[in-house]
């Protein structure tokens, strides 16, 4: 479920009644954040892997760029 859908319900429950708890909703709440933070860092690790492959790899010229032999 989305975090902010969860956000809202939370919100929702609040007004309706100041002292309810809303633990499962809490827990869940944790949960995607969590999620979150897990997939940043996958993310994160992934880009740097990804960065590091394409800088190995070099320029493709158009076919219509002169060669010469001094390069």
């Amino acid at each position: 479920m989305n975090r902010n859908i969860v956000i809202k319900k939370i919100a929702e429950i609040k007004k309706s009644d100041k002292t309810a708890k809303c633990d499962d909703l809490m827990q869940e709440k944790a949960t995607i954040e969590k999620n979150i933070e897990d997939n940043g860092k996958e993310m994160d690790k992934l880009w740097k892997e990804l960065t590091d492959k394409y800088s190995k790899v070099g320029n493709l010229v158009h076919e219509s760029v002169p060669v010469h032999n001094d390069e």
